[in-house]
């Protein structure tokens, strides 16, 4: 069987060739410090991801914002609404990528349609596009194998695989995991449409093309539209290409920095359809509905007319039919717990057993970072407790904490979580901040890390673990210095947030002094990327 490329190595190098150059203020590599350190995020801005040697790009999405979903082109619309941020891919899924985690393409599979490393995949069914997104999760080693999004039991405990995709088996999802995924229709169109989160794109425009619209042909169709698309009218426009797809980023952008969100190849979306059209309402982070028989395929291809390419058409697809292409997408986490302090913690969270084990916790008003007032804590023992433990799974930790700028050699500022010494942070004299995570107490395995502070002001406070390892993240910055190296893969203790006695070498008993606030617990592994979403949501 012939390969569609030549020799791996050179589709490597030619996708890293491609990549190099990132738009946007978020660029990075390889998934380690994938986003800028100290740089807000806006909407465009991009994340590189590098796995299997081929890198690839992804911009971020803000969410937040309402549109009303088929406009100009469906006969009932909805108004949707997405709340939360989320990365989508620059590109389709180019076939360099897809041939680095799922093995050679067969050109006969490809039907002479467009061959080679840059150029999108297609003739995928959307079992097989689902299979590929928990792959390229597993074989990214910047995401935690926990992540996967996509799983072949209701219960959520198999992660769906090629061999559920050859035999087209069900699929259940799991919208709170972060792993890589297909896009929900209306993910799709809020990005193919974006503007600026107030203005939006008209259903009847080519993604990017503000000026008019690309369908019907009158005399007020835009004359640019073929700028932004890939489509039966222009595929052969250089002269040399015949009836097939074009190598992605050959065409000009969207307003998030998007390329070929109209034309060049369809792609699979998340949402079931039972090809009736959609239901006057109003839908909020909406995944399509319960049942159907199809699948949603966006953005028309290169050999369609310009009516696939307006923002708002889709199209209802058997799922088996292996004909498409797909984007990739990635939910920014959201915390399993949060604490926004507003006087009790019955406010602050629901769902989950809290207790506090001694002492009393002070609501302060006037040192707050979110919500109506921060947790303060004043020469008292006190720790928050939720019936909750992650065992030996992935988690990550994130708070802010607001230090007196009084502070003593006498009177140290601490915070403290973890339990049996789990994982313990607290701040020292002469400014310097230190973190010491260890399993059972005292100096068994440990690893310490140490910054600068900032005294009477709110600092950011992140830990992640993975399973094996922690990264420790300060004010945005991640702190590599450390200290005995440790095994950590036995952690198994309840999480405790809050104030802890500290018995220093002098035996002086020191506490915290000062507040906390907006303290998030995860049940998986932060990012650079996520970490750095977190800091500039409330800096």
């Amino acid at each position: 069987m012939k390969n569609c490329f030549n020799l791996l190595p050179v589709l490597a190098l030619t996708a890293a060739l491609l990549f190099t150059a990132c738009s946007g203020s978020g660029a990075g590599s390889g998934g380690n410090n994938t986003v800028s350190q100290n740089q807000t995020l806006s909407a465009g801005d991009k994340v590189t991801h590098t796995v299997n040697g081929i890198a690839f790009n992804m911009s971020f999405v803000p969410g937040g914002h309402t549109f009303t979903m088929g406009e100009d082109v469906q006969t009932t619309t909805m108004e949707a609404t997405i709340t939360k941020n989320f990365w989508m891919g620059e590109t389709e899924v180019t076939q360099g990528l897809w041939a680095a985690i799922m093995g050679e393409i067969d050109p006969e599979d490809l039907g002479g349609e467009g061959c080679g490393s840059a150029y999108p995949i297609y003739g995928t069914t959307w079992y097989e596009a689902v299979a590929f997104c928990n792959e390229l999760t597993l074989d990214d080693d910047s995401i935690s194998d926990n992540a996967v999004v996509y799983y072949a039991d209701e219960a959520l405990t198999s992660a769906y695989t090629t061999d559920n995709a050859s035999s087209n088996d069900e699929v259940f999802p799991d919208w709170e995991k972060t792993g890589y995924r297909l896009p929900t229709n209306a993910e799709w169109e809020y990005a193919a449409r974006w503007i600026d989160g107030t203005d939006w794109n008209s259903g009847d425009h080519t993604s990017g093309d503000t000026s008019s619209y690309c369908y019907p042909e009158d005399e007020g169709t835009s004359a640019f539209f073929g700028n932004y698309a890939w489509y039966a009218d222009n595929f052969s426009e250089d002269g040399t290409t015949s009836n097939m797809s074009h190598p992605v980023k050959t065409r000009i952008a969207n307003a998030l920095g998007l390329y070929d969100m109209s034309g060049n190849v369809w792609e699979w979306c998340y949402d079931k359809d039972l090809n009736t059209g959609y239901t006057s309402r109003n839908v909020t982070d909406y995944t399509g509905p319960a049942i159907g028989s199809y699948r949603i395929i966006r953005g028309g291809a290169w050999y369609t007319g310009e009516g696939a390419l307006r923002c708002s058409y889709y199209y209802p697809r058997i799922p088996s039919t292996p004909t498409q292409g797909l984007r990739l997408c990635r939910s920014i986490p959201t915390p399993i717990i949060r604490w926004q302090f507003n006087g009790s913690l019955e406010d602050s969270v629901s769902g989950y057993n809290l207790s506090v084990e001694t002492g009393t916790i002070v609501y302060d008003t006037e040192q707050t970072k979110e919500g109506s007032a921060a947790a303060s804590f004043n020469e008292s023992t006190t720790l928050i407790s939720p019936d909750i433990s992650f065992g030996d799974n992935s988690f990550s930790v994130s708070l802010w904490a607001y230090i007196d700028n009084d502070i003593t050699e006498e009177q140290p500022a601490i915070i403290t979580w973890g339990a049996e010494n789990m994982f313990i942070a607290y701040f020292l004299d002469d400014e310097r901040f230190h973190i010491r995570i260890s399993v059972g107490g005292g100096n068994g395995n440990q690893k310490a890390v140490f910054t600068s502070i900032d005294l009477n002001t709110w600092n950011h406070i992140a830990l992640t673990y993975d399973g094996s390892e922690f990264d420790f993240y300060f004010n945005n910055t991640e702190d590599t210095t450390s200290g005995n190296s440790a095994d950590f893969s036995a952690l198994n203790a309840p999480i405790r947030i809050g104030a802890k006695e500290y018995s220093s070498y002098y035996d002086s008993s020191y506490f915290l002094k000062g507040s906390i606030d907006d303290v998030m617990l995860f049940d998986t592994t932060l990012t650079a990327e996520e970490v750095n979403v977190l800091y500039n949501s409330y800096n």
